[in-house]
């Protein structure tokens, strides 16, 4: 939700470019909207203050991926270049309890993924 609000903003703005590089900051446009979203206070249910600033009342995962998207290109990049395989093991099974259920090393993927949490996660 936090991604499709920031998204949502930044189109009020008139941003243009990556979404990382958004900055909304002085919009009158961009405050006028969270503005009015704020103003609805606990009086309505969360889907009516979302779509008051998105226009949709639907939680979305797409401004999320937008934002990372040069990130999740630098990254696929990087494990190609290292000949990183991201995933299980190709001989691992769910059912064979034998099986072993290490994972492969992740490379820069892990250590970013990582980072990310620290930075965003709550």
């Amino acid at each position: 939700i936090q991604f499709q609000f920031y998204e949502a903003m930044c189109n009020a703005a008139n941003h243009t470019g990556p979404l990382y590089k958004c900055d909304f900051y002085e919009s009158k446009e961009a405050g006028q909207l969270l503005g009015n979203m704020l103003a609805l206070g606990r009086s309505k249910p969360w889907p009516e203050a979302m779509e008051a600033i998105t226009g949709q009342r639907e939680m979305s995962a797409e401004p999320l991926l937008r934002y990372f998207e040069s990130l999740k290109q630098w990254l696929e990049k990087e494990n190609e270049r290292n000949n990183e395989y991201i995933g299980w093991e190709k001989t691992w099974r769910p059912y064979d309890v034998s099986a072993s259920f290490r994972l492969v090393p992740l490379g820069y993927s892990c250590f970013i993924l990582f980072v990310l949490s620290l930075i965003f996660g709550k």
